[in-house]
């Protein structure tokens, strides 16, 4: 159960990895946080709807703070749903994630406390990257982690001729249709095609009057986003990944994750790498975004004990 303290919110930003403008960023702070928590968000939306849950976390002694990734949010610099207007977008969003760890430390004066990464959905991949490429975190959480994409290449190299050819903001109405995008539907059309987001029919009307979410991306977003996805899915990434505590979770009733089997395999593979501290926690029933389900207490609940257990230990000097 979280205490009821007074909670402090702040908002930052600093200079983009991508060069092209400012990174926005929310903090939500406690007056003696015992770690600091970052929540990676998921594709075409921004932090602000982790509000709840990070008052939960901070209620709990946790610093926490989310970013609007570039191309999102706050964070759009005239071209959403793009990481960048040129190639390496992802990776300068990775460097972003690094970026706002420094900058909370640097703001909240402290430099020792443990860092905690939550990614959720395309965050994940984000996450899953981070850990491989800054051995920093003391724990890493990995949430909806995509399961296989059918036809994930054809889509890559359609992506990637079209980046190519006409630049990475270019649109493409076939690459839009091939992933779902919902443009020209009816209110009562898109509450349907975004049912598997969460059980919770209020949370998917929020999502869908929400300016700032639901948009699709440009061909150079998804190709920078399938080459993510296809570079941690491969079978040596997990010996890249540092031996800290993960916890995978998702909703077994989440297609895009496979109804778990995307989870499922990457807990398999970092097993086999030799990673002793995998945890992996399915929730019945619950589909996508877990922290916006019904039962988002008993998740909440589950994701505070477990980071708290890892504060905890850490503090411990493990």
């Amino acid at each position: 159960m979280s205490r009821c303290i007074q909670i402090a919110t702040e908002e930052w930003s600093f200079p983009a990895s991508n060069g092209e403008g400012e990174i926005f960023a929310r903090a939500w702070l406690p007056p003696e946080p015992k770690a600091v928590v970052q929540i990676a968000h998921g594709m075409s939306e921004h932090s602000g709807r982790y509000d709840e849950f990070a008052r939960y976390l901070c209620g709990l002694g946790f610093a926490v703070v989310a970013n609007d990734h570039a191309g999102h949010g706050l964070s759009a610099q005239g071209h959403l749903g793009s990481f960048s207007g040129k190639a390496g977008g992802f990776d300068c969003a990775v460097e972003d994630l690094s970026n706002l760890f420094t900058l909370a430390e640097k703001n909240l004066g402290i430099s020792i406390l443990p860092r905690v990464l939550f990614g959720q959905s395309m965050g994940s991949l984000m996450a899953a990257l981070y850990a491989e490429r800054y051995d920093d975190l003391s724990a890493l959480i990995l949430s909806a982690t995509p399961s296989a994409i059918q036809y994930s290449k054809v889509f890559q190299f359609l992506a990637a001729v079209i980046a190519t050819t006409r630049g990475q903001l270019a649109r493409s109405p076939l690459l839009e249709r091939l992933t779902g995008s919902v443009k020209n539907m009816s209110e009562e059309e898109k509450m349907q095609a975004r049912s598997w987001l969460t059980r919770d029919e209020d949370k998917i009307r929020e999502f869908n009057s929400d300016k700032l979410c639901g948009f699709d991306y440009s061909a150079g977003g998804y190709l920078a986003l399938l080459k993510a996805y296809h570079h941690v899915n491969a079978k040596n990434w997990g010996q890249q990944i540092p031996n800290v505590p993960v916890l995978i979770v998702a909703g077994s009733a989440d297609p895009t994750s496979g109804n778990g089997k995307g989870p499922m395999h990457f807990t398999e593979q970092l097993t086999k790498t030799g990673h002793k501290q995998v945890e992996l926690r399915l929730f019945n029933h619950a589909r996508h975004e877990l922290i916006n389900e019904l039962n988002h207490q008993e998740i909440y609940t589950f994701l505070g004990n477990w980071i708290n257990q890892q504060v905890t230990h850490w503090g411990r000097g493990k």
